[in-house]
């Protein structure tokens, strides 16, 4: 048997809505008599033929015709509930599954309002559906499996473990329910299941293009155009000012390779689960006011992995707490990489890119160009007199002959 144990998705949030929905399915499983009692489980059930009836829709999906029913159901929502709710958290995840849960539902009853007999039940719609999210916002990025052999005939029994991608585990699964709904057509388990992934695609998708989630650059469109990563771009240079635009933090470090080490696998393995548990750490740093200790112990997981990267909200955090803690070099450093990354939602991070520039670089041409693509309309109110002073303090010193000071490393 096979169990999804983890994944090397950046996850920001703990599971907690996903752990309670599996309480939750074990518990009515308990209730509707183990899926054994059928007088119990009936009234859980979505029934074909009944017209519309939305309690039926959430009903159904928290029951389950018996043990493996379950089991293997909850095992794929641990999967997938970890990769969508680590990333966006749970006050945004319970409507995202819950709306899957409806949608799958209402398309049901409409479906089938002809059919007089027949009844689905399970969390499998819901599943998918967060299965298609996964593979619209980390595609590359893989889920880790631990299973055993066991050979009963000889009492042997062997562990082993393997990492697949999401894209990878999507496809199969897709692929073979849309076959078997091409073969088997009409009201059926392939049915319920691509309709589940049907209403978590166009979801993924807004939210993605929307910015409503940290992907990263590594989007399933990102993929497919061959652009994922941070570094997925040519022609990089170093320099604040470099002909292409690019900063000093967005060149890549070498990855170390040590030719002596043949258990590759392995040592990916841990140094994702250490990677995982560091960042959690400079996440929790962040948010103690840490910031100093916490851009630290991030250069140093990006000297190993120099993709490894923070979210939006910590991003902003950081470099905030850096510029409040005087150590303007890191702060420069976050700014820069927050104006790159996230360049629709970064007014703020310009203006104090170019309050930085003017007072501590002493480059007013400098942060004049910061700030020359700025609209007036994206900035709040409370900036506004700042950009406005930083601009003709700029121009001031330009027409006083200020010269920017070259910039050293």
């Amino acid at each position: 048997m096979l169990f999804p144990t983890g994944t090397d998705a950046p996850i920001y949030h703990f599971p907690v809505a996903t752990i309670g929905l599996i309480a939750a399915n074990v518990v009515c499983f308990c209730i509707t008599g183990f899926g054994y009692n059928q007088g119990a489980i009936d009234p859980w059930i979505l029934h074909y033929g009944n017209g519309l009836n939305p309690a039926e829709w959430i009903t159904s999906s928290f029951a389950h015709a018996g043990l493996s029913h379950l089991v293997g159901n909850m095992l794929f929502l641990w999967c997938f509930g970890l990769v969508v709710e680590g990333k966006v958290g749970w006050k945004v995840f319970l409507p995202i599954y819950f709306g899957i849960v409806a949608f799958s539902g209402a398309v049901t009853d409409v479906v089938t309002l002809l059919h007089s007999h027949g009844g689905c039940l399970g969390a499998s719609d819901a599943i998918f559906g967060l299965m298609a999210i996964s593979l619209v916002w980390a595609p590359k990025n893989e889920i880790h499996f631990e299973g055993a052999f066991v050979g009963y005939g000889f009492g042997m029994s062997r562990a082993f473990s393997f990492d697949v991608t999401i894209l990878t585990l999507s496809l199969w699964y897709l692929g073979a329910n849309l076959v078997s709904f091409l073969f088997w057509p009409g009201m059926s388990t392939s049915f319920l299941h691509l309709l589940g992934s049907l209403a978590g695609f166009p979801i993924g998708i807004f939210m993605l293009k929307k910015e409503l989630v940290d992907c990263e650059n590594w989007d399933l469109f990102a993929v497919m155009k061959g652009t994922h990563g941070r570094f997925g771009e040519k022609d990089w240079a170093l320099g604040y000012h470099s002909s292409v635009g690019k900063t000093y933090d967005d060149t890549p470090i070498p990855l170390p390779i040590n030719d002596a080490d043949s258990d590759t696998k392995t040592r990916r393995k841990v140094d994702r689960s250490a990677r995982r548990a560091a960042l959690s750490e400079i996440n929790r740093m962040i948010d103690e006011g840490d910031v100093l200790t916490a851009a630290d112990e991030l250069f140093k997981l990006r000297i190993d992995d120099p993709t490894i990267c923070i979210g939006q909200e910590k991003t902003q955090q950081l470099a905030k707490g850096l510029l409040k803690a005087e150590a303007f070099d890191e702060a420069e450093f976050w700014l820069q990489e927050h104006i790159d990354r996230f360049p629709n939602d970064s007014a703020w991070a310009r203006v104090r890119m170019a309050q930085l520039l003017l007072t501590q670089r002493q480059q007013p041409r400098a942060c004049i160009a910061t700030l020359e693509h700025l609209d007036a309309a994206d900035l709040p109110e409370s900036l506004k007199p700042l950009a406005a002073k930083i601009i003709s303090t700029a121009r001031a010193q330009i027409r006083s002959g200020v010269v920017d000071a070259e910039v050293s490393w």
